[in-house]
């Protein structure tokens, strides 16, 4: 066993090589199970039938020397989200839920469940070999994902109901004043 052999299911698809979709497919939610996929296969016990060991930064090496990096590098939300290394990444769907990035100590997201307090998700990975919470974390994205995916059309007709609910108040606006017009017209015009 070895990373490679490790990668073939759990690391199929380089993050380089994902195809973006245009907006509106399921684009984030591909990505979303790509790095998913990646945490699940971190788990101890997937790690030891593969006879990887995880050093002490967070990376895996394998019997032969090779080496994998956990970082985010390796991370397609990362690949396809964040601006510049230290950068805030608001469009990832990781920093939607938490307001923050996974390297970032957040405050306002329940995940003690899975961390220590003042420990990020990402950190519980570097320093305790823990991937529970960037798991629980990349379930609850693909959750929200697939919701919104879902009420979006909802929305989107919402929206466009109160764009014509607009447009008829103009109009109704514009026909009663035509209206007040006329009556005032055939009145002037029957002496009244």
């Amino acid at each position: 066993m070895s990373i490679e052999n490790w990668k073939k299911i759990y690391y199929n698809v380089p993050v380089e090589t994902l195809a973006r979709k245009e907006v509106g497919d399921a684009f984030n939610q591909d990505i979303i199970e790509h790095s998913l996929i990646k945490w699940m296969g971190l788990a101890p016990d997937i790690l030891e039938a593969y006879e990887i060991f995880v050093d002490g930064t967070g990376n895996l090496v394998d019997r032969d020397g090779t080496t994998f990096n956990i970082n985010c590098g390796t991370c397609s939300l990362c690949y396809f989200y964040a601006g510049e290394l230290g950068k805030e990444c608001p469009d990832c769907p990781i920093y939607k839920i938490r307001g923050c990035r996974c390297d970032t100590v957040s405050s306002t997201y329940s995940e003690y469940k899975y961390t220590y307090i003042n420990e990020s998700p990402f950190s519980s990975w570097r320093i305790r070999h823990n991937p529970e919470s960037m798991i629980k974390l990349l379930k609850d994205a693909l959750q929200r994902e697939k919701v919104y995916k879902f009420e979006e059309p909802y929305h989107i007709l919402k929206n466009k109901l109160k764009e014509l609910e607009a447009k008829y108040a103009v109009l109704e606006n514009k026909y009663s004043s035509t209206l007040d017009k006329l009556i005032k017209i055939e009145q002037l015009i029957n002496g009244g």
